[in-house]
């Protein structure tokens, strides 16, 4: 919790946290047995959305990887703070078609 409020608060902390590559980091807590961690990684990730670079970051790895995206949304909490732009783009990705579903398909 102490990251997203760091994010919130301060600018400056959500480029560091993108050039530091530790977007993938956090997006493998969410499997943590810990609830306190997932939720407060999926909110530090909503977070991040509102961030250019990390929300295509994000985007990308939740195309390859659509639990990360089920996750973020199950642990995130109401009210999720999570770019709903961000959200738009990738269900319309998600209609026409994620790289993991064209393989799962393709295979």
């Amino acid at each position: 919790n102490f990251l997203s409020s760091l994010i919130h608060m301060r600018s400056g902390i959500a480029d560091a946290i993108v050039h530091s590559d530790s977007i993938p980091s956090l997006c493998n807590l969410l499997k943590s047995p810990d609830e306190r961690v997932t939720k407060g990684t999926a909110i530090t990730l909503g977070y991040l959305t509102f961030n250019k670079t990390a929300a295509r970051i994000l985007f990308s790895i939740c195309r390859n990887y659509p639990d990360v995206f089920t996750s973020i949304l199950s642990f995130i909490g109401k009210p999720a703070k999570i770019n709903q732009e961000w959200m738009k783009e990738f269900n319309l990705a998600k209609k026409f078609g994620l790289p993991s579903q064209c393989l799962e398909i393709n295979g």
